[in-house]
């Protein structure tokens, strides 16, 4: 189960990094940051920022679900992987679930990157 863990794990870190969820990440930031200066602003007229507020909320909202959206695929390739293995999706589910097998999964994750970013340079 360790190996197919350390395998699922690896294949989802390439998916995160080739889904450049990242950038979202830091584009979602921007777009929270140019609001908060539009509202804390004296220069602008609250007539205007009644105005482009529905405006940043859309771009939050479609950052938002574009965010969920890539999380959920990972999400299901990394139980598709493991279902894969087990034979059975819900004790997939059972599998992943359990604490030692998630806290398996970062250490997985975070020494995968870790190699992967060392390597890549």
């Amino acid at each position: 189960m360790w190996v197919v863990l350390g395998i699922a794990t690896a294949a989802v870190c390439e998916a995160f990094l080739s889904l450049a969820v990242m950038a979202d990440v830091r584009r979602l930031h921007g777009i929270v940051n140019d609001c908060l200066r539009v509202l804390m602003s004296k220069k602008i007229s609250d007539h205007w920022k009644e105005r482009i507020l529905p405006v940043y909320a859309g771009r939050m909202f479609r950052k938002s679900l574009s965010m969920f959206l890539k999380f959920s695929v990972l999400l299901i390739l990394f139980v598709a992987i493991v279902g894969f293995y087990t034979g059975d999706l819900v004790a997939a589910v059972s599998e992943i679930s359990r604490p030692l097998h998630l806290l398996a999964t970062m250490l997985f994750a975070a020494a995968y990157l870790t190699i992967r970013a060392k390597l890549v340079r």
